[in-house]
């Protein structure tokens, strides 16, 4: 897909978020439109604290460029699970995020 369509894509779904003001996703997660005002009116500005990020390269709910972009800004450490999802819930999944902790967090 095209940075055109992405943003079509994103501007169509931002109206139906605020038209139902709730939608519920095939996946679970509900998705609140007062919650996505509060953070585009309230953008991360400053981020002084050491961080790593776990990401899933199959998340259904955060675009990839967008996490590295902000571990880019924010200068986070950036790991990539191929085949992770945005719920690690797999057998595979688990043990690959439980073994990230342990070298993450000494």
């Amino acid at each position: 897909m095209s940075n055109k369509e992405d943003e079509v894509i994103k501007i169509l779904a931002e109206k139906e978020l605020e038209e139902k003001q709730e939608i519920k996703t095939d996946f679970g997660q509900t998705l609140y439109w007062d919650y996505y005002e509060y953070v585009k009116e309230n953008p991360i500005i400053n981020w002084n604290k050491k961080t790593s990020v776990l990401y899933g390269n199959k998340d259904n709910m955060q675009n990839e460029d967008l996490i590295r972009d902000f571990c880019n800004k924010f200068n986070c450490k950036l790991s990539i699970l191929e085949n992770g999802e945005h719920y690690f819930h797999t057998e595979e999944q688990l043990e690959y995020y439980k073994n990230w902790l342990e070298k993450t967090i000494k």
